[in-house]
């Protein structure tokens, strides 16, 4: 994916610059940044933004990329600026320490993605979350930042309580830890406590970003998840397949909104606190997204649904969330880029990069 068309460059680019367009950047001027997981979807997006906006506004920014391929990671974000710098660093995997220069700014953005891998390597699925996160915040200890980030997921409330899908930061649902599929939100719950931790004990002043699912440009050509599944289908025509009779309801987040919420929460999060990040006003169930996607692809795509089950790839259970996200909007956020502008620049994407009538 390192080598894009013109059309493609030009979808991740106008994405970078809608993320922070609303927003302050003076006080990142000159700062150095590490992100963990750049290469992925949610922090490639926060990189891309903040490259732009280093050239475009002056900002003069070093990005520091810890990545298990660093040259993949230089190949992904390219420095026209000369007075931009991207360095990328090994860091060979999530159970390895974390070794870095110190930064004033830092996001940890390295997570698992695959739920079949959640489901059929649950021990690997959760320790990377925990272990990754505790070298982060080892890191952190020493490296001392202004403010760090850590991103968590809608996954972590559970099942909701029957009275309601409404979660606000200090709502509980249930889970079940003798499920393999678990090891991916109780992973996340554990990182998140041993983030409040570090922020109580050690003065770490990270804070928290409970992610719904996110998507837009910049999504791997072979991304596993649902909304990437769907996408490809529309484009290439063919009928999208639920495995499940698609009930399951929750809301989501363009990839700027995301970015620009990250930015947000380096500015004025408060440590050891969690914040959701969401579009309250995407609420649909999976089928309806489905159904969604179907229709913006234009080519005649048909839902179907085989049941197959969360046995064979591994989904979370049947649930219905909805992530409330008054608290970031007090520090000054909101989302803006609604369902359909997320499906439709995901489907303008996959036809940028996929071949002609291509599929997954």
């Amino acid at each position: 994916m390192e080598s894009l068309t013109p059309v493609a460059t030009a979808l991740l680019d106008h994405a970078a610059d809608e993320a922070f367009a609303d927003l302050d950047t003076d006080p990142f001027r000159g700062a150095t940044i590490l992100v963990t997981g750049a290469t992925g979807l949610v922090g490639g997006a926060f990189c891309r933004a903040l490259l732009r906006s280093s050239a475009i506004r002056g900002l003069r920014l070093r990005l520091l990329l810890p990545a298990r391929d660093p040259t993949r990671a230089a190949a992904l974000f390219p420095t026209p600026d000369p007075a931009t710098r991207v360095e990328p660093i090994l860091w060979p995997d999530l159970l390895s320490p974390l070794e870095a220069p110190p930064a004033e700014y830092a996001v940890h953005a390295a997570t698992a993605t695959k739920s079949i891998d959640m489901a059929r390597r649950p021990v690997d699925t959760l320790l990377a979350a925990f272990e990754g996160t505790r070298g982060f915040l080892r890191w952190a200890t020493d490296a001392k930042p202004r403010k760090a980030v850590f991103l968590s997921s809608l996954e972590i409330y559970g099942t909701p309580p029957e009275n309601g899908p409404d979660m606000e930061e200090s709502s509980n649902g249930t889970l079940d830890p003798t499920r393999p599929r678990s090891s991916y939100p109780e992973g996340k719950r554990a990182a998140e406590a041993l983030c409040a931790a570090a922020a109580a004990q050690r003065g770490v002043p990270v804070c928290i970003a409970r992610l719904a699912q996110t998507f837009g440009p910049g999504a791997a050509p072979d991304d596993p998840r649902a909304f990437a599944e769907f996408a490809r289908a529309a484009v290439s025509g063919r009928d999208i397949a639920l495995h499940t009779a698609g009930r399951t309801a929750r809301n989501y987040c363009h990839v700027s909104d995301a970015a620009g919420a990250i930015l947000t929460l380096l500015g004025s999060g408060v440590p050891g606190e969690a914040y959701n990040v969401a579009n309250e006003s995407s609420f649909v169930s999976i089928r309806e997204l489905a159904e969604r996607f179907a229709a913006t692809g234009g080519r005649g795509s048909r839902v179907i649904c085989d049941n197959a089950g969360e046995s064979v790839f591994g989904y979370a259970p049947e649930l219905r969330i909805r992530l409330l996200s008054g608290k970031l909007s007090l520090l000054g956020f909101q989302s803006r880029l609604g369902l359909d502008r997320m499906v439709g620049d995901l489907i303008a994407w996959y036809r940028a990069i996929l071949p002609k009538r291509g599929s997954a």
